[in-house]
């Protein structure tokens, strides 16, 4: 069994990675998050043109990797 600590570093480690993912996600699809719920747009002439990606999760994780693969 892993005391307190470790498993709160470990958390903060883990959500640190999370973190870097999730700016990596807005970096490349511009993902624009509110308070409500968590968006995806892209840039058109008018505006964002918004996407809601809740159920997106796993796909925008796969769809990093492959970029990070190039």
């Amino acid at each position: 069994m892993m005391n307190i600590k470790e498993l709160r570093d470990r958390m903060d480690a883990i959500n640190m990675e999370i973190d870097k993912i999730e700016e990596g996600v807005s970096y490349i699809t511009g993902t624009v998050s509110t308070s409500t719920t968590e968006q995806k747009g892209r840039k058109s002439s008018r505006g964002w043109k918004m996407k809601d990606t809740r159920n997106m999760q796993g796909k925008i994780i796969r769809g990093l990797t492959v970029i990070e693969l190039r």
